[in-house]
């Protein structure tokens, strides 16, 4: 039945090859080749899987996917939870393969211009779900790539952090010294308390 089913000339992408890691390619083509062998129809699989999949489902599998690249619990949670707040109540129900422009912008308009910095968040999420769809076969294309003519044009807020207290520094930083934080990053922040550069001559010092 292997012989059957490739010489009907039937062919399956498993992703792109900058998306998914060589090892999980081989891994979801053994997994088409038993099937095959076994007398079914891979691509009908997936194409079964697509239809049934929907935005959450598909959102909790990439985000499992993606949380060992993540460096902190609180990025992890924080992906999830904008997902589960903003866009599942509006499309969590609809297949992931029939989403398009237009489904992103319904979730994104009401809180476009009250939280930008919030949909321009939800937003790369959703393009991360729809990017890793299009990496697992589930969906073609990523409609959150083809919708920045829509939305309003909205200026970047300025945020304003609390300053720490004088006699709190020297601790603050001893504990952010043993943090998980990226080392280029700990002394980055180190820099710019010690010299009152401005965040932005620090990020982009060569």
């Amino acid at each position: 039945m292997l012989e059957d089913w490739w010489s009907r000339g039937r062919e399956l992408g498993l992703g792109s090859a900058s998306l998914v890691p060589l090892a999980q390619a081989r891994a979801k083509a053994l997994v088409n080749r038993k099937l095959a062998r076994e007398g079914g129809d891979p691509l009908a699989a997936r194409r079964e899987q697509q239809a049934i999949l929907t935005v959450e489902q598909a959102s909790r599998r990439v985000h499992e996917l993606h949380m060992p690249t993540w460096r902190n619990a609180k990025h992890q949670k924080d992906f999830i939870a904008s997902l589960e707040r903003y866009t599942f109540p509006m499309i969590g129900k609809t297949p992931i393969s029939n989403i398009d422009a237009a489904d992103v912008l319904r979730v994104l308009m009401p809180i476009w211009t009250g939280k930008p910095e919030t949909a321009r968040r939800v937003r790369r999420r959703i393009g991360t779900v729809l990017k890793g769809a299009v990496a697992q076969g589930w969906r073609q294309d990523n409609p959150a790539d083809s919708i920045t003519q829509a939305l309003p044009k909205v200026a970047k807020s300025q945020v304003h952090r609390k300053s720490l207290p004088y006699d709190e520094v020297a601790q603050r930083l001893a504990e952010f010294r043993k943090s998980r934080a990226m080392t280029a990053t700990k002394l980055a922040l180190e820099f710019l308390v010690l010299t009152a550069a401005l965040s932005g001559e620090v990020r982009h010092a060569t």
